[in-house]
């Protein structure tokens, strides 16, 4: 649950790395202009006696803006956040790590009152987690801070039934390759094709390592595409979406196929880097730098086709072949027909109400405009 908390007295345990907060009076956070959002919303420990656990938290920016953030809990010698200040780029997700230190017994009925808050501000285009201060989420000082809390759950471990790695399903074995820099999701460019429409779509690059990489977009065709941003650096733990737009086409290509294709270049960073310090040469392997490449195929996809708007008969039963009346009393009347004709011996009988049916109709329709 969001909340923003008002006049709430701080402090900072420096034997722990960690802050403090006190409760105090809260009211209901606007969700329309979220800086950051969180997935999961509660922090959610899987609990077991004697044993340090860690869960993750999401943080994810969707707004153009460099936002920093500061982490708090209610018990700091009780848990670890790691990181707990930083920066979230534009349009990117941050990975945060909350260990909790070996429980040595099991509250009642498994209820934690423990919370955490998160603060968050807009920080400077560039902005890295070294430059974050506790004055920049100072409200007394006119800066506008984001507050949301979350409630720590414990849940239970579910027993582990006999035979069930055998049973697990294949897609939960699947892995991506562990020396990956940079995870590309999806696999190829895919753009809904229309023309004389400039179209733009999403690529989510995720760096599950430990480290700040680097990378660099290119293109077979630098004139028709466009990628922002091409270069940059996702943090440890983090996920940076890449907008990759087409300029509108003159005309469709044959069979709605793309020769065309994008790479990704990616490298270690040294700790810290930022986008400004990005440079060609360290995706130089000449230079001896380990650098990891990524194709992905550019893919025209056809949009769907409307439905017709008048439902195709069948030739059984029809006396005009496979013609199709767009007339709504017309179709309306032949509906009837092939309802009543297996009722009734004589066709002149059936015929003659659905001539009857059918002047009702035109009137009804023409009423309305309909014809």
């Amino acid at each position: 649950m969001k909340v923003v908390y008002t006049n709430l007295p701080f402090f900072i345990n420096d034997d722990h790395h960690s802050l403090s907060l006190y409760t105090g009076e809260r009211k209901e956070s606007p969700m329309s202009n979220e800086l950051l959002t969180f997935d999961p919303v509660d922090v959610q420990f899987p609990f077991e006696l004697k044993k340090q656990i860690t869960c993750s938290i999401c943080l994810t920016n969707k707004t153009r803006n460099y936002v920093a953030f500061k982490a708090k809990t209610t018990k700091p010698k009780q848990y670890c956040v790691r990181p707990n200040v930083g920066v979230v780029l534009p349009r990117s997700s941050l990975e945060v790590l909350v260990t909790m230190q070996a429980p040595k017994e099991a509250p009642v009925n498994m209820q934690c009152k423990d919370k955490f808050m998160f603060q968050c501000v807009v920080a400077r285009p560039g902005a890295t987690a070294e430059e974050v201060t506790s004055e920049m989420f100072s409200k007394e000082a006119g800066h506008r801070v984001e507050e949301t809390t979350l409630k720590t759950i414990y849940v239970a471990p579910s027993p582990v039934q006999e035979g069930s790695k055998e049973s697990s399903s294949p897609r939960a074995s699947v892995s991506h390759n562990p020396s990956d820099l940079l995870i590309i999701d999806p696999v190829d460019v895919r753009f809904p094709f229309e023309l004389k429409k400039q179209i733009t779509c999403s690529l989510y690059l995720t760096n599950k390592t430990g480290n700040y990489v680097a990378f660099k977009a290119k293109t077979t065709n630098a004139k028709q595409y466009w990628v922002r941003p091409n270069v940059g650096v996702l943090l440890p733990r983090s996920s940076l979406e890449v907008l990759v737009t087409m300029q509108a086409q003159k005309e469709a290509p044959v069979n709605m196929q793309c020769k065309e294709k994008f790479l990704f270049q990616c490298v270690v960073a040294r700790p810290g880097a930022t986008a400004e310090e990005v440079t060609s040469e360290m995706f130089s392997k000449e230079a001896g730098h380990r650098v990891e490449e990524t194709k992905l195929k550019v893919i025209y996809v056809a949009p769907p086709q409307p439905p017709s708007p008048v439902q195709e008969r069948s030739k059984e039963g029809s006396s005009q072949g496979a013609s199709v009346s767009h007339n709504p009393s017309d179709f309306t009347a032949e509906m009837l027909r092939s309802l009543m004709i297996p009722l009734f011996d004589e066709s002149k009988f059936v015929d003659s109400i659905v001539r009857e049916v059918k002047k009702v109709l035109i009137k009804i329709y023409t009423e309305k405009g309909e014809l």
